[in-house]
């Protein structure tokens, strides 16, 4: 791949992500404001258990599927195919998993079981859309991908106008997500490629087989990202989940931030470390970066959490004020944590990196389960804290210990 193709690639894809991640947290706030704390947490809870419940029928399948697309040696239709059958196959546990777990909450039946559908094209698609990736054509996913968020903002919004309560709007997932189900199926067709249904049980064994360890790591990524508003929606109300759910959106929305940084300078750790030469200069300039840009927009959203919670919220989530200020402290350490995890796998240490994210999930999951039913929502934020700071300091150590640089933190203030 050429230069300016990687370089047109990161646009289209970056960009899409940007604007994706923009029309969801117009939608996000729309309902918040509408339904109050109480539906919001409910809201937040369903998506949570969307994300635990997937990982049966997506079982790490996307990657391996990118990384067979990529070599050509077949034509793409014909993996997708096979990860199309053995993923509906799948979507029955996930569908029936999802459906049950949800009554145990006591969610309304009729709204569990459209969230369920949602949840079945959703990770479909994430194979559909995604496998574009394995031909190099990122302008297919950044069109459909937001022409998805904009029909599932409009039928959102039209939810929300007519106050249909929370049925129609996961009916408007359910829409949205089948139209994205439809334009990925249509985009490979006018590429020649034509999606099928493959049943064969030794080729889904081996399938699965070879997908575990991304299934995996996907479940330990989930807790590390999402336990704590799983607990919280055990052992809290709904609008603790709501209150909390407000305050975590906004830090969330930053995280963009430290992705696009990573995304731009991997190349460059990797490169000088594979040449011997600048790696320390490049990890300390890049370190610094982060930790100051956390520090100043943790510190800024910290100054300002009264007035951005009650104005895109509204008062009804004025507890969120004080969470919002207690995941303020978070931000640096997020920023950090991206950026020393990558630098890590820039030096072939990517399984240091897959160890961390081991550690925080297991580290979020056994101080959550204590201190959330004591604490509720401060605790779940303070623990979301500690996670990451936990993180920083393991994968630093990591980065230390494991690699001959010295100067990391000290070399690029001499140049």
């Amino acid at each position: 791949m050429t230069s300016e193709k990687i370089i047109k690639n990161s646009i289209f894809l970056g960009g899409s992500k940007i604007i994706a991640k923009l029309l969801t947290t117009v939608f996000t706030l729309a309902i918040a404001r509408w339904s109050g704390n109480e539906q919001f947490g409910v809201y937040s809870t369903i998506l949570t258990y969307i994300a635990f419940f997937s990982i049966i029928e997506e079982f790490g399948l996307t990657l391996p599927l990118i990384r067979k697309i990529a070599k050509r040696d077949q034509q793409p239709g014909k993996y997708i195919s096979e990860i199309f059958g053995l993923k509906l196959l799948l979507s029955v546990p996930a569908f029936v998993s999802f459906l049950v777990f949800t009554q145990i909450l006591r969610i309304d039946p009729v709204v569990s079981v459209l969230f369920g559908i949602s949840m079945v094209f959703e990770t479909l698609n994430v194979s559909f859309v995604r496998a574009f990736e394995g031909i190099e054509t990122m302008e297919r996913i950044a069109v459909i991908t937001i022409l998805e968020r904009l029909i599932f903002g409009g039928l959102g919004m039209t939810a929300l106008m007519l106050q249909g309560g929370m049925v129609m709007i996961a009916a408007a997932h359910v829409g949205a997500s089948a139209a994205l189900c439809v334009m990925s199926l249509v985009s490979w067709r006018s590429m020649k490629q034509y999606i099928g249904y493959v049943w064969n049980i030794s080729l889904f064994k081996r399938l699965l087989i070879e997908s575990m360890p991304f299934a995996v790591a996907s479940i330990f990524s989930v807790l590390y990202m999402r336990v704590d508003l799983a607990i919280l929606s055990l052992f809290g109300s709904s609008a603790e989940v709501g209150v909390y759910s407000a305050s975590f959106r906004i830090t969330d929305a930053m995280i963009f931030i430290p992705t696009a940084i990573v995304a731009s300078i991997f190349p460059v750790l990797a490169r000088s470390h594979a040449a011997g030469s600048g790696f320390e200069r490049y990890y300390g300039k890049y370190f610094a970066i982060l930790l100051s840009t956390g520090v100043v927009l943790g510190l800024s959203v910290f100054l300002f959490s009264d007035w951005i919670i009650l104005t895109l919220f509204g008062s009804e989530f004025s507890g969120s004020i004080t969470v919002l200020k207690i995941l303020c402290a978070m931000v640096p350490f997020t920023f950090l944590n991206a950026f020393v995890g990558t630098a890590l796998i820039s030096v072939n240490k990517e399984k240091l990196s897959t160890r961390a994210i081991i550690l925080l999930a297991v580290f979020n999951l056994t101080v959550n389960m204590i201190v959330i039913p004591l604490f509720g929502p401060i605790g779940a934020a303070a623990t979301k804290v500690g996670t990451e700071v936990v993180g920083v300091l393991y994968q630093t150590f990591m980065m230390n210990s494991s690699t001959t640089y010295e100067g990391l933190y000290t070399q690029w203030l001499a140049r």
